[in-house]
């Protein structure tokens, strides 16, 4: 099958970002006397940053030691340094798919619950040179995954551009962000090409890798 438009999200998608994000948290709470598994934090992903930074605050009871500021630097600070620090590098084989999307004339967009500041950190951090034609991110005052607004938005712009929503495709990595593109009536490649494993298999496809989204749209893959 055949898109015009493919929607990516951008943490565990454009780059291995969330094995490093679940280690910032563990680290802040091993710092203060606490212990958390990366399978019990990985229910966050796919979440706004404000909304990470209050559930952990509630869920390990931190709210008479520390500020949502104060918790929130706690858990990204280091995750931020180690994303700008170049050496995480973009997932296999996406700067190959984007010149594939290119090359056929499909349009490529982004959709993320974290902010403007955290794509193009994430954006620096990989050394990614594609423009995408359309961005949409947390900032333009939309309610974060599971939430389907930020896939709507999306459509909406991609429809502008001639897209109609049947011929769009997302990629996601989270239980979240499938379920909000899913709320939004998109088809979604649950992508597993993470070093955390999620449950994706709300997805119309799984796919490991980009090439096989390659061969589904080529025909030579799953239906």
């Amino acid at each position: 099958m055949s898109f015009l438009a493919v929607i990516f999200d951008v943490d565990g998608v454009l780059v291995d970002s969330e094995y490093i994000f679940l280690s910032s948290i563990r680290h802040f709470l091993a710092a203060n006397g606490l212990s958390a598994s990366f399978a019990e934090l990985s229910a966050f992903l796919g979440r706004p940053e404000a909304e990470i930074t209050r559930i952990v605050r509630e869920t390990y009871h931190l709210a008479e030691r520390f500020s949502l500021e104060e918790v929130r630097h706690g858990i990204y600070d280091e995750y931020a340094e180690v994303m700008e620090s170049g050496r995480v590098p973009a997932m296999p084989q996406l700067k190959e798919f984007l010149a594939f999307l290119k090359e056929r004339g499909v349009l490529s967009a982004v959709a993320t619950s974290g902010t403007m500041q955290h794509y193009e950190q994430i954006r620096r951090g990989i050394s990614l040179a594609h423009d995408f034609d359309v961005i949409v991110t947390y900032e333009e005052g939309l309610r974060g995954k599971p939430a389907p607004d930020i896939f709507l938005k999306t459509a909406e712009q991609l429809a502008e551009k001639g897209v109609r929503k049947e011929e769009m495709a997302v990629i996601e990595d989270s239980p979240n962000g499938i379920k909000a593109a899913k709320a939004a009536g998109l088809f979604v490649f649950g992508y597993k090409g993470s070093k955390i494993h999620q449950d994706t298999s709300g997805a119309d496809l799984e796919i490991r890798d980009f090439q096989e989204i390659i061969n589904y749209m080529e025909g030579k893959g799953r239906k």
